[in-house]
């Protein structure tokens, strides 16, 4: 019998701290002008703190902040912010008791991220986490690869056996939330996802629920119905 899955993102998931957004605008602002610059740093401090702005996340606020600033550039900085990531450079933690609740939730826990390897599992390794993941999916193609992650995932279950958390709906949720799967919405700033089983603006708010889920994911989804 298959075990249910437990689908989590990385960063602002599992992976908690702005160091790693920080790193990598500061090695982008090194290729701007001083006011320019300015202009990054201060637009990426209003989206941290309130939201403001109209950006995915951090690492897009960066880019769209980043005007005249080519691809390659941009590609260089990430990648050198993520080698820091790697090296324990950064400050980054885990929600608290995370790693508790992956050893009591009754899922097979996959985690999947537009990150590349370096970093990822340097991170996990050093939260204590490596141990509880089943699959780690890395440079995962979020979201255009994310409806195909979720078929091969699903396999044979039912969508109520799948329950995807994240932080960006749009990346971690909606190919979920379109097959019919369990959702679990994290927005630092408390904006609520309507469409989400779940919204909070902390992952452990949601522990409870998901331990509830993977104990009887057919028990649970009649419960909840129209909410995923």
């Amino acid at each position: 019998m298959h075990r249910p899955i437990l689908l989590l993102d990385f960063d602002g998931t599992v992976c908690l701290g702005d160091d790693p957004v920080w790193a990598y605008a500061d090695a982008v602002a090194d290729s701007l002008d001083a006011a320019s610059a300015d202009t990054l740093r201060a637009g990426l401090t209003a989206f941290l703190e309130t939201g403001a702005g109209e950006y995915v996340d951090g690492y897009s606020a960066v880019q769209q902040l980043s005007v005249g600033v080519d691809a390659a550039t941009l590609a260089a900085a990430y990648a050198h912010s993520r080698e820091r990531l790697a090296t324990g450079e950064l400050e980054v933690w885990a929600p608290a008791g995370l790693a508790e609740f992956l050893g009591r939730v009754s899922a097979e826990v996959v985690l999947a991220t537009n990150a590349p390897q370096r970093g990822v599992v340097e991170t996990l390794e050093r939260l204590g986490l490596i141990g509880r993941m089943d699959r780690v999916f890395t440079d995962a193609g979020k979201p255009e690869k994310m409806p195909e992650l979720v078929g091969s995932l699903l396999d044979t279950r039912s969508p109520h056996e799948l329950a995807s958390v994240g932080d960006i709906w749009r990346n971690d949720l909606d190919a979920a939330h379109r097959r019919g799967a369990v959702t679990a919405y994290i927005d630092r700033h408390g904006h609520p996802r309507p469409e989400a089983t779940f919204c909070a603006s902390t992952f452990p708010v949601m522990y409870d629920a998901l331990l509830e889920w993977s104990t009887d994911p057919a028990a649970f989804a009649p419960t909840h119905e129209g909410q995923s």
